[in-house]
Protein backbone atom coordinates (compact mmCIF):
# COMPACT_ATOMS: atom_id res chain seq x y z
CA UNK A 1 0.00 0.00 0.00
CA UNK A 2 0.67 4.13 -0.92
CA UNK A 3 2.92 4.94 2.49
CA UNK A 4 -0.07 8.23 2.53
CA UNK A 5 -2.99 5.81 2.31
CA UNK A 6 -4.00 4.07 6.10
CA UNK A 7 -6.64 1.26 6.35
CA UNK A 8 -8.73 0.92 9.35
CA UNK A 9 -11.59 -1.86 10.41
CA UNK A 10 -14.28 0.29 11.99
CA UNK A 11 -16.87 -1.54 14.11
CA UNK A 12 -20.24 -0.71 15.37
CA UNK A 13 -21.99 -1.95 18.10
CA UNK A 14 -25.44 -0.85 18.22
CA UNK A 15 -26.57 0.09 21.63
CA UNK A 16 -29.52 1.14 20.46
CA UNK A 17 -31.89 0.85 17.19
CA UNK A 18 -30.43 2.41 14.55
CA UNK A 19 -32.88 3.32 11.36
CA UNK A 20 -31.17 4.25 8.14
CA UNK A 21 -34.25 4.76 5.87
CA UNK A 22 -34.78 3.74 1.98
CA UNK A 23 -37.18 6.36 1.41
CA UNK A 24 -40.09 3.90 1.42
CA UNK A 25 -42.89 2.29 3.65
CA UNK A 26 -45.14 -0.15 4.19
CA UNK A 27 -48.64 0.72 4.51
CA UNK A 28 -51.72 -1.46 6.40
CA UNK A 29 -52.39 -3.10 3.12
CA UNK A 30 -48.99 -4.17 3.01
CA UNK A 31 -48.30 -6.46 6.24
CA UNK A 32 -50.24 -8.60 8.55
CA UNK A 33 -50.06 -7.81 12.34
CA UNK A 34 -51.87 -10.80 14.47
CA UNK A 35 -51.95 -9.02 18.10
CA UNK A 36 -52.50 -12.42 19.64
CA UNK A 37 -48.78 -13.19 19.41
CA UNK A 38 -47.14 -9.51 18.70
CA UNK A 39 -46.07 -10.60 15.27
CA UNK A 40 -46.18 -8.82 12.15
CA UNK A 41 -45.83 -9.51 8.57
CA UNK A 42 -44.75 -8.51 5.63
CA UNK A 43 -45.42 -10.37 2.53
CA UNK A 44 -43.86 -11.18 -0.65
CA UNK A 45 -46.74 -9.77 -2.97
CA UNK A 46 -44.81 -11.28 -6.14
CA UNK A 47 -45.35 -15.29 -4.64
CA UNK A 48 -48.79 -14.24 -3.44
CA UNK A 49 -50.05 -13.27 -6.69
CA UNK A 50 -48.15 -15.85 -8.71
CA UNK A 51 -50.40 -18.81 -6.60
CA UNK A 52 -53.86 -16.55 -6.25
CA UNK A 53 -54.29 -15.17 -9.35
CA UNK A 54 -57.87 -17.11 -10.47
CA UNK A 55 -61.24 -17.57 -8.81
CA UNK A 56 -63.25 -15.11 -6.27
CA UNK A 57 -60.24 -14.75 -4.39
CA UNK A 58 -58.21 -13.13 -7.00
CA UNK A 59 -60.83 -10.71 -7.90
CA UNK A 60 -61.35 -9.56 -4.39
CA UNK A 61 -57.82 -9.03 -3.78
CA UNK A 62 -57.28 -6.91 -7.27
CA UNK A 63 -60.22 -5.05 -6.29
CA UNK A 64 -59.07 -3.76 -2.64
CA UNK A 65 -55.57 -3.76 -3.53
CA UNK A 66 -57.03 -1.03 -6.27
CA UNK A 67 -59.46 0.43 -4.60
CA UNK A 68 -59.46 2.99 -1.34
CA UNK A 69 -59.74 0.77 1.57
CA UNK A 70 -59.97 1.16 5.48
CA UNK A 71 -59.73 -2.51 5.81
CA UNK A 72 -56.32 -3.94 6.96
CA UNK A 73 -54.86 -7.06 5.20
CA UNK A 74 -55.51 -9.49 7.79
CA UNK A 75 -59.33 -8.57 7.86
CA UNK A 76 -59.08 -9.13 3.97
CA UNK A 77 -57.46 -12.08 4.17
CA UNK A 78 -59.44 -13.54 6.28
CA UNK A 79 -62.86 -13.01 5.49
CA UNK A 80 -61.75 -14.15 2.29
CA UNK A 81 -60.21 -17.52 3.70
CA UNK A 82 -56.68 -17.01 2.17
CA UNK A 83 -54.17 -18.53 4.63
CA UNK A 84 -50.49 -17.33 4.43
CA UNK A 85 -48.19 -19.53 3.08
CA UNK A 86 -44.46 -19.72 4.98
CA UNK A 87 -43.23 -18.92 0.93
CA UNK A 88 -44.78 -15.59 1.09
CA UNK A 89 -43.12 -14.20 4.28
CA UNK A 90 -40.52 -11.78 3.15
CA UNK A 91 -39.80 -10.99 6.81
CA UNK A 92 -41.58 -11.18 10.33
CA UNK A 93 -41.00 -8.83 13.21
CA UNK A 94 -42.30 -9.17 17.23
CA UNK A 95 -43.96 -5.92 18.38
CA UNK A 96 -44.40 -6.24 21.68
CA UNK A 97 -45.71 -2.97 23.22
CA UNK A 98 -46.89 -1.19 20.42
CA UNK A 99 -50.23 -2.67 20.18
CA UNK A 100 -51.62 1.03 20.12
CA UNK A 101 -49.77 1.49 16.98
CA UNK A 102 -51.84 -0.37 15.44
CA UNK A 103 -55.12 0.43 17.02
CA UNK A 104 -54.65 4.12 15.84
CA UNK A 105 -56.58 5.17 13.31
CA UNK A 106 -53.80 7.70 12.47
CA UNK A 107 -51.40 5.22 12.20
CA UNK A 108 -48.79 6.54 9.29
CA UNK A 109 -47.19 3.20 8.37
CA UNK A 110 -43.51 1.51 8.76
CA UNK A 111 -40.67 3.23 7.79
CA UNK A 112 -38.40 0.62 5.53
CA UNK A 113 -34.87 0.30 5.91
CA UNK A 114 -32.46 0.81 3.12
CA UNK A 115 -31.07 -2.53 1.62
CA UNK A 116 -29.27 -3.74 -1.08
CA UNK A 117 -29.90 -5.31 -4.83
CA UNK A 118 -30.39 -8.53 -2.45
CA UNK A 119 -33.12 -7.26 0.04
CA UNK A 120 -29.69 -7.40 2.68
CA UNK A 121 -30.20 -4.28 5.24
CA UNK A 122 -26.41 -1.88 5.03
CA UNK A 123 -25.25 0.95 6.47
CA UNK A 124 -23.78 3.26 3.75
CA UNK A 125 -20.55 4.55 4.28
CA UNK A 126 -22.24 8.33 4.08
CA UNK A 127 -24.11 8.12 6.88
CA UNK A 128 -20.83 6.82 9.09
CA UNK A 129 -19.08 9.64 7.50
CA UNK A 130 -21.93 12.17 7.78
CA UNK A 131 -21.81 11.46 11.75
CA UNK A 132 -18.01 11.29 12.23
CA UNK A 133 -17.48 14.74 9.99
CA UNK A 134 -20.45 16.65 12.62
CA UNK A 135 -18.37 15.18 15.74
CA UNK A 136 -15.57 16.94 13.90
CA UNK A 137 -17.15 20.13 13.62
CA UNK A 138 -18.41 19.98 16.90
CA UNK A 139 -15.53 19.47 18.59
CA UNK A 140 -13.75 22.08 16.43
CA UNK A 141 -15.99 25.25 16.75
CA UNK A 142 -15.70 24.45 20.70
CA UNK A 143 -12.23 23.98 21.10
CA UNK A 144 -11.29 26.98 18.93
CA UNK A 145 -13.68 30.31 20.26
CA UNK A 146 -11.06 32.75 19.16
CA UNK A 147 -11.73 31.24 14.95
CA UNK A 148 -15.57 31.61 15.21
CA UNK A 149 -15.63 34.60 16.89
CA UNK A 150 -17.19 36.07 14.01
CA UNK A 151 -19.86 33.87 13.62
CA UNK A 152 -20.54 34.04 17.61
CA UNK A 153 -21.65 37.67 17.03
CA UNK A 154 -22.81 37.65 14.07
CA UNK A 155 -25.38 34.61 14.51
CA UNK A 156 -27.53 35.87 17.41
CA UNK A 157 -27.52 39.18 15.33
CA UNK A 158 -29.30 37.62 12.46
CA UNK A 159 -32.35 35.76 14.51
CA UNK A 160 -33.10 39.38 15.73
CA UNK A 161 -35.00 39.80 12.11
CA UNK A 162 -38.56 39.16 11.87
CA UNK A 163 -38.92 36.97 8.39
CA UNK A 164 -38.21 33.49 9.46
CA UNK A 165 -37.49 32.38 5.55
CA UNK A 166 -34.43 35.21 5.59
CA UNK A 167 -33.29 34.11 8.71
CA UNK A 168 -33.28 30.37 7.98
CA UNK A 169 -31.61 31.52 4.48
CA UNK A 170 -28.71 33.39 6.86
CA UNK A 171 -28.33 31.05 8.90
CA UNK A 172 -27.53 28.67 6.34
CA UNK A 173 -25.22 30.87 5.11
CA UNK A 174 -23.23 31.01 8.10
CA UNK A 175 -23.27 27.51 8.76
CA UNK A 176 -21.98 26.68 4.95
CA UNK A 177 -19.20 29.19 6.02
CA UNK A 178 -18.45 27.95 9.40
CA UNK A 179 -17.92 24.43 7.27
CA UNK A 180 -15.65 25.37 4.60
CA UNK A 181 -13.62 27.20 7.92
CA UNK A 182 -13.47 23.95 9.28
CA UNK A 183 -12.93 21.54 5.92
CA UNK A 184 -11.69 23.54 2.98
CA UNK A 185 -7.68 23.91 2.88
CA UNK A 186 -6.60 26.72 0.71
CA UNK A 187 -4.09 26.19 -1.99
CA UNK A 188 -0.77 28.10 -2.91
CA UNK A 189 -2.26 27.11 -6.59
CA UNK A 190 -5.17 30.04 -8.31
CA UNK A 191 -7.47 28.83 -10.60
CA UNK A 192 -7.28 30.44 -13.94
CA UNK A 193 -10.13 33.27 -13.11
CA UNK A 194 -7.94 34.58 -10.07
CA UNK A 195 -9.61 33.07 -7.27
CA UNK A 196 -7.84 30.89 -4.98
CA UNK A 197 -8.36 26.71 -5.18
CA UNK A 198 -8.83 24.83 -1.88
CA UNK A 199 -9.86 21.47 -1.29
CA UNK A 200 -12.19 19.77 1.63
CA UNK A 201 -10.12 17.79 3.31
CA UNK A 202 -12.49 15.17 3.92
CA UNK A 203 -12.02 14.17 0.33
CA UNK A 204 -9.04 12.23 2.10
CA UNK A 205 -11.91 10.09 4.18
CA UNK A 206 -13.02 7.83 2.42
CA UNK A 207 -15.85 4.89 4.20
CA UNK A 208 -16.96 2.75 2.66
CA UNK A 209 -20.65 0.75 2.60
CA UNK A 210 -20.83 -1.64 5.31
CA UNK A 211 -20.69 -5.11 4.91
CA UNK A 212 -24.78 -6.47 4.60
CA UNK A 213 -26.27 -7.90 7.30
CA UNK A 214 -28.84 -10.35 7.56
CA UNK A 215 -32.28 -9.63 7.09
CA UNK A 216 -33.29 -11.00 11.24
CA UNK A 217 -31.00 -8.33 12.06
CA UNK A 218 -33.90 -5.93 12.05
CA UNK A 219 -36.86 -5.41 14.16
CA UNK A 220 -39.50 -2.94 14.57
CA UNK A 221 -39.58 -0.30 16.71
CA UNK A 222 -41.81 3.32 18.07
CA UNK A 223 -41.14 6.82 17.53
CA UNK A 224 -41.02 8.38 21.12
CA UNK A 225 -40.46 11.72 22.19
CA UNK A 226 -39.56 12.30 25.85
CA UNK A 227 -40.84 15.59 27.45
CA UNK A 228 -39.23 17.18 30.05
CA UNK A 229 -41.17 16.10 32.72
CA UNK A 230 -40.60 12.65 31.85
CA UNK A 231 -43.86 11.89 29.77
CA UNK A 232 -43.66 10.72 26.19
CA UNK A 233 -45.25 10.80 22.98
CA UNK A 234 -45.73 7.98 21.18
CA UNK A 235 -46.17 8.26 17.91
CA UNK A 236 -48.22 6.50 14.96
CA UNK A 237 -44.81 5.60 13.16
CA UNK A 238 -42.58 2.50 13.83
CA UNK A 239 -38.96 1.91 11.98
CA UNK A 240 -37.50 -0.92 10.62
CA UNK A 241 -34.50 -0.80 12.46
CA UNK A 242 -31.04 -2.65 13.22
CA UNK A 243 -31.41 -4.61 16.49
CA UNK A 244 -28.93 -3.47 19.59
CA UNK A 245 -26.11 -5.53 20.04
CA UNK A 246 -25.60 -5.81 16.53
CA UNK A 247 -22.04 -5.67 15.07
CA UNK A 248 -21.57 -3.77 12.14
CA UNK A 249 -18.30 -3.78 9.90
CA UNK A 250 -16.42 -0.62 7.50
CA UNK A 251 -13.81 0.06 5.69
CA UNK A 252 -12.01 3.13 6.19
CA UNK A 253 -8.88 3.97 3.99
CA UNK A 254 -7.37 7.55 5.10
CA UNK A 255 -5.43 9.98 2.41
CA UNK A 256 -2.58 11.74 4.25
CA UNK A 257 -2.02 13.62 1.10
CA UNK A 258 -5.57 15.39 1.84
CA UNK A 259 -6.67 14.47 5.34
CA UNK A 260 -3.94 15.10 8.00
CA UNK A 261 -6.22 14.96 11.42
CA UNK A 262 -4.49 12.08 13.43
CA UNK A 263 -6.90 8.87 14.72
CA UNK A 264 -6.52 10.22 17.87
CA UNK A 265 -8.18 13.90 16.85
CA UNK A 266 -10.92 11.58 15.30
CA UNK A 267 -11.28 9.54 18.65
CA UNK A 268 -11.30 12.87 20.51
CA UNK A 269 -13.88 14.82 18.47
CA UNK A 270 -15.83 11.56 18.84
CA UNK A 271 -15.81 11.67 22.85
CA UNK A 272 -16.13 15.14 22.40
CA UNK A 273 -19.59 14.86 20.66
CA UNK A 274 -20.65 12.33 22.87
CA UNK A 275 -20.24 14.12 26.04
CA UNK A 276 -21.92 17.11 24.83
CA UNK A 277 -24.92 15.77 23.32
CA UNK A 278 -25.79 14.04 26.94
CA UNK A 279 -24.43 16.92 28.68
CA UNK A 280 -27.79 18.53 26.56
CA UNK A 281 -29.85 15.53 27.66
CA UNK A 282 -29.12 15.68 31.36
CA UNK A 283 -29.91 19.33 32.09
CA UNK A 284 -33.34 18.74 29.95
CA UNK A 285 -33.71 15.89 32.28
CA UNK A 286 -31.33 15.18 35.12
CA UNK A 287 -33.12 12.01 35.75
CA UNK A 288 -31.74 10.84 32.39
CA UNK A 289 -29.20 8.18 32.69
CA UNK A 290 -27.70 6.42 30.18
CA UNK A 291 -25.04 3.40 31.62
CA UNK A 292 -24.23 1.39 29.07
CA UNK A 293 -22.94 3.79 26.67
CA UNK A 294 -18.93 4.73 27.31
CA UNK A 295 -16.95 7.30 25.90
CA UNK A 296 -16.62 5.94 22.35
CA UNK A 297 -20.08 6.37 21.31
CA UNK A 298 -22.05 8.30 18.21
CA UNK A 299 -25.94 8.87 16.80
CA UNK A 300 -26.24 7.01 14.14
CA UNK A 301 -28.98 7.53 11.33
CA UNK A 302 -32.55 9.22 11.69
CA UNK A 303 -34.43 9.73 14.59
CA UNK A 304 -31.29 10.80 16.46
CA UNK A 305 -32.64 14.35 17.17
CA UNK A 306 -32.03 18.13 16.52
CA UNK A 307 -29.13 18.36 19.10
CA UNK A 308 -26.84 14.94 17.58
CA UNK A 309 -26.81 16.50 13.76
CA UNK A 310 -26.42 19.80 14.62
CA UNK A 311 -23.30 21.95 16.07
CA UNK A 312 -25.51 25.20 17.24
CA UNK A 313 -25.34 24.46 21.29
CA UNK A 314 -21.28 23.57 20.40
CA UNK A 315 -20.46 27.02 19.10
CA UNK A 316 -23.09 29.68 20.66
CA UNK A 317 -23.82 30.04 24.46
CA UNK A 318 -26.90 27.96 25.93
CA UNK A 319 -29.13 30.99 25.58
CA UNK A 320 -28.20 32.34 21.99
CA UNK A 321 -28.08 28.50 20.94
CA UNK A 322 -31.81 28.03 22.36
CA UNK A 323 -33.01 31.06 20.00
CA UNK A 324 -32.02 29.53 17.16
CA UNK A 325 -32.85 26.21 17.61
CA UNK A 326 -36.09 27.98 18.12
CA UNK A 327 -35.77 30.14 15.14
CA UNK A 328 -34.86 26.60 12.79
CA UNK A 329 -37.41 24.05 14.48
CA UNK A 330 -40.20 25.71 16.06
CA UNK A 331 -43.39 26.25 14.63
CA UNK A 332 -44.45 30.13 14.66
CA UNK A 333 -46.25 31.50 18.01
CA UNK A 334 -45.89 27.57 19.28
CA UNK A 335 -44.75 27.42 22.96
CA UNK A 336 -44.07 25.07 25.18
CA UNK A 337 -45.61 24.97 28.54
CA UNK A 338 -42.04 24.64 30.15
CA UNK A 339 -41.48 28.07 28.22
CA UNK A 340 -38.75 28.13 25.81
CA UNK A 341 -35.46 27.38 28.24
CA UNK A 342 -34.87 23.72 25.90
CA UNK A 343 -35.11 23.61 22.10
CA UNK A 344 -35.56 20.91 21.48
CA UNK A 345 -38.22 20.49 23.48
CA UNK A 346 -38.21 16.68 23.43
CA UNK A 347 -35.59 13.55 23.43
CA UNK A 348 -35.84 11.18 20.45
CA UNK A 349 -36.51 7.73 22.32
CA UNK A 350 -37.85 4.59 20.84
CA UNK A 351 -39.55 1.74 22.08
CA UNK A 352 -38.84 -1.82 20.90
CA UNK A 353 -40.16 -5.24 22.65
CA UNK A 354 -41.16 -2.65 25.54
CA UNK A 355 -37.58 -1.36 26.44
CA UNK A 356 -36.27 2.38 25.95
CA UNK A 357 -33.40 3.38 23.87
CA UNK A 358 -31.82 6.53 22.92
CA UNK A 359 -32.38 6.50 19.05
CA UNK A 360 -29.28 5.59 17.16
CA UNK A 361 -26.72 5.70 19.64
CA UNK A 362 -23.68 3.54 18.96
CA UNK A 363 -20.20 2.35 20.09
CA UNK A 364 -17.43 2.50 17.66
CA UNK A 365 -14.39 0.94 17.41
CA UNK A 366 -11.07 1.77 14.95
CA UNK A 367 -8.47 -1.27 14.45
CA UNK A 368 -5.66 -0.18 12.17
CA UNK A 369 -4.50 -2.58 9.34
CA UNK A 370 -1.17 -3.47 8.22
Amino acid sequence: MNNFLEQYRVKITTLAPVFIGSGSSLTKKEYVYNPDDNKLIALNFGKMFSEVKTGKAAREMRRYFMNRSEEGLKEFLDKQDIKIKSEWIESEYSVKGAESVFANNNFKGINLFIKDAYGNPYIPGSSLKGAIRTALLKYEVSKDKEKYKYYTTKVPNIIKGDDIKIIKKQLSSQTKQIEEKSFLIELKAKKRNGQKASYDILKGFIVSDSKPLAIDCLTLCQKIDRKQDATENELPILRESIKPNTEVEFLLTIDRVYFRKSMEDIKQAIQYSYSSIRSWMEDFLPMEENETASADCLYLGGGAGYVSKTFTYDLLNKNDARNVATKCISKPGKQSRFGDSFVPRTIKKTSMNGEYFDMGLCKIEFERMD
